[in-house]
Formats: structure tokens, C-alpha cells, sequence
């Protein structure tokens, strides 16, 4: 019988090499953990960085087209095609990140390019009107309803690299959605600082290995507590707390040195993390301020555009200035809004509207700054030139008010009418170098728009003076016509009954017609037992009362004036008004006609007459046939110098 050989025994680690083992096993867990989570941060802000970055600049690029002129380009050959390229050439120079700069429109078939900006010769460029075959999910979700600026949701990488892209809304100035506008760049960088993270925070992994199983082997054979201490500051740190600190109570060299390097280690981790939370906040703080200052510049356009279309309606000159300074302040919070304009002998400018009660004064007493010699309105009044002052005190051209004590800064801007300074828009402030060049640009926008506003209430306060001049020598005339045809008989009145018409020997007298020739209003009565019903309606000649329509109704007892029936009387009497003018206007006509033949005949007989005798003789009969029963005198004065007659 085979003897089986005895069985040996399964050889296990000692307590001090499974200690040291399980040491080296969860300072490793610790350490990969804390790697992906310091990774998966990093990945996480650089991207949100890197999309925030990307949205402000194709924010900025949109606000940079002009909808209504990319929405005439039709070909490459359209004169906006070219400068819509620059432009976006321009944007595309401006950070070598960007890769592509395109503007698109959609038609029943999709997305298509309009102006793909590129460099000469360079490749993946689009043609105009060649269709958009694969957009992004986000683009080819949204690119009909794209209302706000959007990013794409994840890198994509074609023959030409890794990019991530976003989109922005082109609108005209009807606010409609004419094309998009987008931006790719290039994810390389952020790629690489990814990578270049992963990679050092492996190295520092992989040179803490070694030492980490060399200790640990060192540790096992010393006592429990050390490991302990140090298994738990593994957990913690691993748990995120990276301030906690290591304390080994040992004399072990070997320990006190693993103590060490791990607290070396948690405060490289420490620093790598403060590091990059510093320059996260920093970057955070830079995009905040740009996003910051864009806002602030987009509130200030759209306050622009708000003055503009609360002031296009008023026409009144008044009206216009005032509503003008008050709402300048109210939009922007200014100090001081003031409107001057030039006289006519372009000797003074004029202050006609403030806001402010130190300029409301100024106003009332008639405040004016010679052009050219007073002041910053002065200066500008002359050369047409914007000018700011940014410390008043400091500023030699400032001219100090004593109705505006608090001013600190002023910019002033003039009001242009094509080549033509008209006047000057004053703002003034109660801070310190309140304005910038770039609030020159924006509120030359708005003086622009005010000039054109004054322009426009000159324009229709002149044309309401020319009409009313125009219908006063009309009325005149008319006036005139009836006083002429009036002459004699100080009422005229018909009546008409069924098919008749009659002429009134006297005047119809009764209490309707005489109120409503003294209101010029219609007035109605109801008939009654002794008395018809009577509705009296005033005939108008421009504007002026000149006769009545009377209505009588007989037997109207139970007679009610309906207002259907009063619409129909007035509508008759306003064309029977139009009819008496137009008769007016004829029967002057016809004797300013029958004037000018008598006057032409008497002129020619004079003129065939051969002497002095004949002319006289002419005159003298001429006149007595167009003047019967008149008597005709003609008498000659001597002259002084020779005494002949």
C-alpha cells in the first residue's frame, strides 16, 4: 500500500506582513481615490471654465452683427458678404483657440452657411449656401428657435482636431431671427492640462509606491497603534479631509520617518488643491467682471433703445427736451441731464431742458454759454468734438456752475444734423472719472438719435405753422367771398318743403337756431301741442359758424331725435358746408375774371389812343361805363423846377 505523502502546511503571512500589506493596500485605495477626485474636479472646473469662456465670446461675437444687413446677402458678391467675412475674421484672429468662425440661415432643406471665415486657401471652409450636413445634436435641435447664446454639450473630434462649439441668435431690428452665428475652438489646451494633471499626480503615485511598501514592511514588526494612527489618517485623508494631521507617538525611526512622508504627502495635496481652487477662483473672478462689464454695456444699449422709442411719438418741442433730461437720468442715474441748443446767429447755446433743480434753474433764467469761449458746452458747440472731464477740478476748459456744486466728472457730446452742430448733450456726474472712451461711442449713439428727434419736432412744428398760415389766407378769402355775398342782407334763408325751394323774406328766429349759432353746437328739441319738433345743426366754414340747417318736424308730439337721425342731419350739413365754399370759391373766381377782362379792355383802348387828348378822353369814358353815374376827375401837378404842368 502507497503511502501518501504528508501534507504541508499552508504558509501564511506573519500579523507584521499582513499589517504592512494592508497598509501599502489602503494607502494605495487612499491615493488612487484622491487622484480621481483631484482629477474629476480638475476635469469638471476646466470644462465648466472653458464652456463659460466659449458662451462669452460668442455672446460678444453676435453682439458685433448687424442682422439687418446679413440679412441682404444673397450671393459672395454682395457688398456685406465681404465686410460680414472681415469682421469675423477679425473675431476668429483675436485668440489662436478659435479655429472657425461661421454665420448660417436655414431654409426648408436646413442649415446653411453664409459667411464661413477663413484664411486664404484653408481648407474646410464652406461655400456660401452649402448646406450644414451634420450639425451638433444642440445646433440641429435649436438652430429655428435659437433665442440665447448655447454650447455645445460635449468635445467632438474630426480630421481636424478636438473642438467644442456654441452658437448665438443674429436678430435685425425687429427682434427676428434672421441666421446664427458660431464659434468652434479648440479643446487641445484644455485637453492637455487634463492630461498634464493626470499624468503628474501618477508620478507622484507611482514615487510614493515604493516608499510605501518599504515602510510598510517596517512597520509590521512594531507595534498596532502605529498602524492604527496611520490607517486612520489614510481614511480620513482618503475621505477628503487633506487638513488632517499625522501623529505618530513612537520612537521607531522607520515610523516616525512613514509619518513624515505621508504628512508630506497630504500637504503636497493640500497645496495642489489650494493651487488649483486659487486659479479657479481667479479665473472665475475674470470671467465674472467681463460677463459683468458686457451686461453693463448691453443694459446701457437697451436703454438707449428704450429713449429712442418712448421719444419718437412726441413732437412738441417742449415736451420733447423735458421728456428727454428726465428720462437720461431716470435710465442711467446721471446727476445732471442738460440740453442746449445753438441760436440762430450761432453766437450762444442755449440751455432749454434739465433735469436737476440746480439746471431747472438755469432754465428759467434763461442760461446760455458762448460758443467757443465758455465752458466744455462751449467747446464742444464750436469744434462738434465730444470732450470729458474726468476731475472737473483739474479739467482747464471745466466752467464752474454754482447751480451744480456737486459735479465731479462731465461728458458732453453734440448733436449733429449731417455736417451741422445743432446743440449739445450735457451729462454730469457726482463721482470721479464716471465715463470712459467707450461711453463717448455708446452715448453718441443716443445723441444721434436726440438730434434726429429735435430735427424731426422743428420739422413738424414748421410744416403745423405753414398749414395754419395756409388755411388762414384760405379762410380769408373765403370770408371775404361771404361777407361780399352777404352784403345787403344780413341773413340769408331758404326753405325747403317736399320739391320746393323758397327764399325767406325774413329770417327764421327761434331759440334752436340762435344757440346754435352763438355754440356752434348741435341743438335738438321735441315737438309738442303748439310747437313741431326742431333740430338745428350750425353750417361750417372753415371753423367759422355760418349759418344753421334748422329741421322742423310738424304734428311731432310724440317726436324723439334719434342719434342716428342727428348723424345724418350733421353729414348733410358738413357737405352742404363743402358745397357753399366750393359756390364761393367760384363766384369769386368768376368776378375776379370779369375785373381783369373790363380792366384789359379799358387798358387796350387807352393804349390804341394816338395823344395825350385821346388818352384822356378814352380814360374819362372807359370808366364811366364801368362806373355809371360816377364822377371822373383826372388832375396833373406842376413840376416845381421848371413850372410847367
Amino acid at each position: 500500500m502507497e503511502t501518501l505523502p504528508a501534507k504541508q502546511p499552508t504558509r501564511r503571512l506573519n500579523f507584521g506582513a499582513r499589517l504592512a500589506l494592508a497598509f501599502v493596500l489602503l494607502a494605495t485605495l487612499a491615493s488612487l481615490t484622491t487622484l480621481t477626485i483631484s482629477y474629476i474636479n480638475f476635469r469638471r472646473e476646466s470644462r465648466a471654465v472653458f464652456r463659460q469662456r466659449l458662451l462669452d465670446l460668442v455672446t460678444l461675437a453676435a453682439l458685433q452683427q448687424d442682422g439687418d444687413a446679413f440679412d441682404t446677402i444673397r450671393s459672395p458678391l454682395d457688398p456685406e458678404f465681404d465686410r460680414v467675412r472681415i469682421q469675423n475674421l477679425a473675431i476668429r484672429r483675436s485668440s489662436p483657440d478659435i479655429r472657425y468662425v461661421f454665420t448660417a440661415r436655414f431654409d426648408d432643406q436646413g442649415l446653411y452657411f453664409v459667411v464661413d471665415a477663413g484664411e486664404p486657401g484653408e481648407e474646410g471652409i464652406a461655400a456660401y449656401g452649402e448646406h450644414y450636413e451634420d450639425p451638433s445634436p444642440a445646433l440641429a435641435a435649436n438652430y429655428r428657435t435659437l433665442s440665447a447664446p448655447i454650447v455645445d454639450e460635449d468635445f467632438y473630434t474630426d480630421v481636424y482636431g478636438t473642438f467644442l462649439s456654441a452658437y448665438a441668435p443674429i436678430h435685425n431690428s425687429r427682434g427676428e431671427l434672421v441666421g446664427i452665428i458660431g464659434v468652434d475652438f479648440t479643446a487641445d489646451k484644455v485637453l492637455q492640462a487634463e492630461r498634464t494633471f493626470l499624468l503628474t499626480n501618477l508620478a507622484i503615485f507611482a514615487a510614493l509606491l515604493p516608499l510605501l511598501g518599504l515602510l510598510g514592511w517596517a512597520l509590521g514588526n512594531a507595534l498596532n497603534n502605529p498602524i492604527r494612527a496611520l490607517t486612520e489618517a489614510t481614511t480620513r485623508i482618503a475621505a477628503g479631509d487633506l487638513n488632517y494631521q499625522v501623529s505618530l507617538k513612537t520612537n521607531i525611526p522607520e515610523l516616525h520617518r512613514l509619518g513624515t512622508s505621508f504628512a508630506s504627502m497630504a500637504s503636497q495635496l493640500r497645496e495642489m488643491v489650494t493651487t488649483l481652487e486659487a486659479r479657479v477662483a481667479a479665473r472665475t473672478e475674470e470671467l465674472t467682471s467681463a460677463s459683468l462689464q458686457l451686461a453693463r454695456r448691453a443694459a446701457q444699449f437697451e436703454a438707449i433703445a428704450q429713449i429712442a422709442r418712448t421719444v419718437t411719438s412726441i413732437q412738441d418741442m417742449t415736451t420733447l427736451l423735458n421728456r428727454l433730461v428726465i428720462l437720461i437720468s431716470n435710465q442711467f442715474g446721471f446727476y445732471h441731464a442738460g440740453i442746449f441748443l445753438v441760436d440762430e446767429q450761432r453766437e450762444y447755446a442755449n440751455l432749454l431742458a434739465a433735469n436737476s433743480e440746480g439746471g431747472r434753474r438755469m432754465v428759467e433764467r434763461g442760461h446760455r454759454l458762448q460758443i467757443g469761449k465758455t465752458g466744455i458746452v462751449g467747446y464742444v458747440a464750436a469744434t462738434g468734438n465730444s470732450r470729458i472731464a474726468l476731475n472737473v477740478g483739474a479739467d482747464a476748459v471745466y466752467f464752474r456752475n454754482p447751480d451744480l456744486p456737486e459735479t465731479q466728472s462731465e461728458m458732453a457730446l453734440p448733436l449733429r444734423v449731417g455736417r451741422e452742430t445743432i446743440g449739445v448733450l450735457d451729462i454730469q456726474s457726482k463721482e470721479q472719472n464716471a465715463f470712459s472712451d467707450e461711453d463717448v461711442a455708446i452715448f453718441s449713439t443716443l445723441a444721434d438719435q436726440i438730434a434726429i428727434a429735435i430735427q424731426n419736432a422743428r420739422s413738424f412744428e414748421q410744416s403745423q405753422r405753414l398749414l395754419a398760415e395756409a388755411q388762414r389766407a384760405v379762410g380769408g378769402q373765403i370770408r371775404a367771398a361771404w361777407q361780399a355775398l352777404q352784403t345787403g342782407s344780413p341773413r340769408i334763408g331758404y326753405r325747403v318743403s317736399a320739391s320746393t325751394v323758397k327764399r325767406l323774406e325774413q329770417p327764421l328766429v327761434n331759440p334752436q337756431v340762435e344757440q346754435a349759432l352763438s355754440s356752434g353746437e348741435v341743438v335738438a328739441a321735441q315737438g309738442g301741442k303748439h310747437a313741431p319738433a326742431s333740430l338745428a345743426v350750425p353750417l361750417r366754414l372753415r371753423g367759422e359758424v355760418i349759418g344753421v340747417m334748422n329741421i322742423l318736424v310738424p304734428q311731432a308730439e310724440s317726436w324723439e331725435w334719434e342719434q342716428d337721425n342727428i348723424d345724418i342731419a350733421e353729414a348733410v350739413a358738413d357737405r352742404l358746408s363743402l358745397a357753399i365754399e366750393n359756390a364761393l370759391l367760384l363766384e369769386e373766381s368768376r368776378r375776379r375774371a370779369d375785373t381783369e377782362r373790363v380792366i384789359g379792355e379799358i387798358t387796350s383802348k387807352i393804349s390804341s389812343s394816338v395823344n395825350l387828348q385821346n388818352v384822356l378822353q378814352t380814360t374819362v369814358q372807359e370808366l364811366g361805363r364801368a362806373l355809371p353815374g360816377s364822377e371822373i376827375i383826372l388832375q396833373f401837378q406842376s413840376d416845381q423846377r421848371t413850372g410847367a404842368k
